[in-house]
Formats: structure tokens, sequence, C-alpha cells
């Protein structure tokens, strides 16, 4: 909508120069807000695309409304396989990453006892496979239980208190 407002403020039949210059200043910014706010990205994408078609094709109500379907039967889509073909159990997916992390530990344990009797055991891909088994199966738990910002920032400053100490 603010993309068809500021090609309606530019007129009818702008130069490719103004064009090019809003799009220019809408990906910037967007690129700039990207970390900051991802909507203000999003919004100064939509308004780059509404201009960039505004200057192939002039008619840019019928373009818009052909994306929108598109957009719409998109999301339709990804949410009819979201809700059919991707359901998985959570706890399923945990305690699959926490067998293969165990296992990689018990394998680790092994290993780390024949290094002591013999130290030309290496064991640096041992730990690397606990280190990766580990980041595995904390990533299905962390979505799970998301913690809301201001408990982060409690962790954290507690965490700082604790060094000085």
């Amino acid at each position: 909508m603010i993309g068809v407002v500021i090609h309606d403020l530019i007129g009818p039949e702008p130069t490719w120069w103004t064009i090019a210059i809003v799009i220019v200043a809408a990906l910037t910014i967007g690129a700039y807000a990207i970390k900051a706010s991802y909507a203000v990205f999003v919004t100064c994408l939509v308004i780059s695309l509404a201009q960039l078609y505004a200057l192939e094709t002039g008619d840019l109500s019928t373009t818009l409304l052909y994306r929108l379907a598109e957009n719409g039967t998109g999301a339709v889509i990804a949410a009819i396989v979201a809700t059919v073909f991707l359901p998985i159990s959570t706890y399923s997916v945990i305690r699959t990453g926490l067998l293969g992390y165990l296992q990689r530990l018990s394998t680790f344990v092994a290993d780390l006892g024949e290094h002591l009797t013999d130290p030309d055991v290496r064991i640096t891909s041992d730990v690397r496979a606990v280190d990766h088994a580990l980041f595995r199966s904390r990533t299905p738990s962390r979505s799970c239980c998301r913690r809301s910002r201001f408990t982060a920032m409690a962790g954290q400053h507690a965490g700082i208190a604790a060094r000085r100490h």
C-alpha cells in the first residue's frame, strides 16, 4: 500500500531514475533495519517490489492483485504441508537427539579409558562428535522452552554479578 502511494505521488509516468531512487532507498532502509525489526525489512521490500512492478508493467493494480493471489496460494499450500506432512512429535525429536548424545558420550568415555592407558589413542573426533550431538539435541528443546527477553537479561546480569565476586 505504501508503495502504491509513493507511485501515485511520483506520478502516472515517472522517470526511471525516480523509481530507482525509491527502490534503492527502500532496500537500503530495509537492509539497515533487518536486525532491529523484520517487519520494517518486509515493508521496505514490498515498497521496492511495488515500485519495480510499476517500472516494468505500468499497470500496478493488476500486477499487485496477481502477486497477492500467488502469495495467498503459497501460504495455503505451506499451511497444508506444515499440518499434514511435517508434524513430528517434539518428544520423539528430543528423545532421538538425547539418544544420539548418550551414544556419542559412551563412545567418548570408552575411548577416554583407552587414551589414559595408551596416549596414542586420539579422542579429538570423539569430543567433536559429543559436541555436535549435544548441539543437535538442544536445538529442538530450545524452540519448546523459549525464555522471555526479561528472564534472559536477568540471567545475563546474574552471571555478570557472579563473576565480579
